[in-house]
């Protein structure tokens, strides 16, 4: 090789020099991250656990040089660390006539090994959420007129934002078309939450194990990217009487900052009834309730929600009432308890 091209300072893209600084731009923005996941875990901050997030994030990219490394891609990697990591710690300690064989499937010594290839696995899931690639989706008439499209002009959208697109407005109306339209009238796009909720897999709107327990059913699931599907549209449920009583800037916040729950069941439970609701039993009509202590906490703009106690007579069950700044209205039905009544007159008539 000529020394015009094996030069440090050689701007030819054949150059063994260019790679290599690029390699280190692409080390570099790699540990960035790193250094931020879960700042409350110990075991992150450890420089043993961090190379080694750093080499699989590395090599991913480089074997995947389509979509690279993508800001959020160490969020993935790092429940996968977390329980790989504390199992390995675990079985060290385990006395048993078999221990000697198990400490050698589950070695340290390749720890670093299986965390990528699992990490592979995952991402294989997820590849489509990370890929810039183009799709051609039809361009509606006009806004008016959803369902008719041209065929001419095709307007190029993500496949994650296809994705989301239809979460919001095919999906989340057939199930609550009333929430669909008002987050179309304050035109809340799906990709200012669904971005993170889908590339992260939910990682920063639940705690790290609740969330592990949330993998488990998206992997155990035959259709992974359904699952996720639905739980973003059990997650909106969840939540949709506070964002029915809000304003443009109030429901980004609700969405954008998820109310913290610990109980990941409800979504799961609910998730798997919408898919299917003859075959699961219907979950509890469990609903956000923003309390004093969360108002004061996150200001008078977080949350215009206030609960306000309505008298039951009887055995009656009391209507839910919520207060805005502007009006006093009840809430109607869930739509999940719809179906459930739905399900349940089918039988009777049957």
């Amino acid at each position: 090789m000529s020394l015009t091209v094996n030069n440090p300072l050689s701007q030819e893209e054949k150059s063994p020099w260019a790679q290599f600084f690029q390699d280190n731009e692409l080390r570099k923005m790699i540990m960035q991250d790193i250094r931020r996941t879960y700042p409350g875990e110990l075991m992150f901050e450890q420089k043993e656990i961090r190379d080694i997030m750093l080499n699989i994030l590395f090599i991913y990219a480089r074997e995947q040089p389509d979509i690279s490394y993508k800001q959020g891609m160490h969020e993935l990697l790092a429940p996968i660390v977390y329980v790989f990591y504390n199992e390995y710690v675990l079985v060290q300690d385990v006395t048993h006539p078999s221990s000697q064989l198990i400490r050698t499937v589950v070695s340290m010594e390749y720890l670093e090994h299986d965390l990528y290839w699992c990490y592979v696995a995952l991402m294989k899931h997820t590849y489509s959420y990370y890929t810039t690639d183009k799709i051609n989706k039809p361009e509606p008439v006009n806004r008016d007129q959803t369902l008719l499209f041209k065929e001419a002009t095709p307007h190029p959208s993500s496949y994650i934002v296809q994705s989301l697109e239809e979460l919001q407005n095919g999906t989340l109306r057939r199930f609550d078309p009333e929430l669909q339209q008002h987050l179309q009238k304050l035109a809340i796009q799906p990709q200012l939450y669904g971005l993170r909720w889908m590339r992260l897999l939910f990682g920063r709107e639940f705690p790290l194990k609740e969330m592990l327990a949330l993998w488990d059913a998206l992997l155990a699931s035959p259709d992974f990217a359904g699952m996720v599907e639905y739980i973003c549209i059990a997650m909106l449920l969840y939540i949709r009487d506070a964002l029915l009583c809000n304003d443009h800037t109030g429901c980004l916040t609700l969405l954008m900052r998820y109310p913290e729950t610990h109980d990941v069941q409800l979504f799961i439970q609910r998730a798997l009834f919408l898919r299917n609701p003859s075959h699961y039993e219907c979950p509890p009509n469990l609903q956000y309730r923003p309390n004093a202590k969360t108002r004061l906490a996150n200001g008078p703009d977080r949350h215009h929600v206030a609960p306000v106690r309505s008298g039951s007579v009887g055995k009656q069950e009391p209507v839910r009432q919520y207060r805005t700044e502007s009006a006093t209205f009840s809430a109607p039905k869930s739509p999940v308890s719809v179906i459930s009544e739905t399900i349940k007159r089918k039988n009777v008539s049957t």
